[in-house]
């Protein structure tokens, strides 16, 4: 089975790499999602930019967009106002209901 993040053929890397609005279970882009929420619970407290998140994830920029549009859209991921992509529930308002 071919990787979906690195297809054999340029038409299908454009196919695969094409931002979608909203991402749907069973999409190409569904595994990268999962891998990337995934690192996201591994490390508490991760925050990148967008430039940081392309290099670590060695995704393009629109499949980087993409899928930290979708991450946001499904509330996993903010976007600050450093432009730094943190988990939702990471930061003050977890320190917060921690004290409370």
């Amino acid at each position: 089975m071919a990787n979906p993040f690195t297809p054999s053929t340029p038409s299908t890397l454009l196919a695969n790499r094409l931002p979608r609005s909203p991402l749907v279970p069973g999409e190409p882009l569904e595994p990268l999602l999962r891998r990337i929420e995934g690192e996201y619970l591994e490390m508490p407290g991760l925050q990148l930019t967008r430039d940081q998140a392309e290099r670590l994830w060695a995704v393009d920029r629109a499949t980087c967009i993409a899928v930290l549009d979708a991450l946001v859209q499904r509330r996993f991921l903010t976007c600050g106002a450093d432009h730094r992509y943190r988990r939702s529930t990471d930061g003050t308002l977890s320190q917060h209901r921690l004290t409370a």
